[in-house]
């Protein structure tokens, strides 16, 4: 499995270019990240995860590293494609990780996602419920971290019923957060601060969640030895 991410540099710097005025802003953001995106989608990828100004891609099959590279270059070429057009320029970022299977393992997954069109099938509630259900369970969409296993048997060797559904509480509130983080989203200014503070804390929240996955390890390992 290989993942690629781009985004856009100076963002704060190109919405004020654009005044007060979202809706502009919002149209030239859209045009770029489906610029962006194309070469993820023209080469059997999927763009799973939209953030500000940016967006994650993964491939899955036997030549996915090789097919990640070549999107990011797909990328660059589409920004400056892009630059010929666009005012304002358009600067990216792209950082790929493999999966590099060592021992020839590799972290089980399926190509399964939430289906996008169920919003447009049932009632709000019931596609929230749904939706969330899926993602809490970890492993019946695509597993982008390690971690999601590490819960699954930290749960297992608890013990106990009791201790299993603390840790599943714990994951699943870990897993909605970055989506009711930003529920109260309703502006292209509270949208660029939500990139400010996410920008301020990725260095501190990959540390903790390294900390965290060695954490659940071992109290699990604990549990599991009394």
């Amino acid at each position: 499995m290989a993942f690629v991410e781009c985004c856009i540099r100076g963002l704060d710097a190109l919405a004020d270019s654009f005044g007060h005025d979202p809706v502009t802003l919002a149209k030239w953001v859209r045009r770029v990240m489906t610029s962006l995106a194309e070469p993820v989608h023209g080469i059997d990828g999927a763009a799973v995860a939209f953030f500000p100004g940016g967006f994650s891609g993964f491939f899955s099959g036997p030549d996915c590293a090789r097919q990640a590279c070549t999107a990011a270059l797909g990328m660059v070429a589409a920004a400056e494609m892009l630059n010929r057009t666009s005012d304002p320029p358009v600067a990216i970022g792209i950082g790929i990780a493999f999966d590099l299977r060592v021992a020839g393992l590799r972290l089980p997954t399926t190509h399964r996602q939430v289906d996008e069109a169920w919003r447009a099938f049932y009632r709000g509630w019931v596609w929230g419920v749904t939706f969330g259900a899926q993602l809490a369970l970890g492993v019946i969409t695509v597993v982008t971290t390690a971690l999601v296993y590490v819960t699954w048997i930290a749960a297992l060797l608890g013990g106990s019923a009791a201790v299993g559904a603390l840790v599943g509480l714990a994951f699943g509130l870990a897993r909605a957060l970055p989506i009711l983080s930003v529920a109260g989203v309703r502006t292209s200014g509270q949208l660029l601060g939500v990139d400010r503070t996410l920008q301020r804390l990725a260095a501190p929240a990959r540390r903790l969640t390294v900390a965290a996955g060695a954490s659940i390890a071992g109290l699990a390992l604990l549990g599991a030895a009394r």
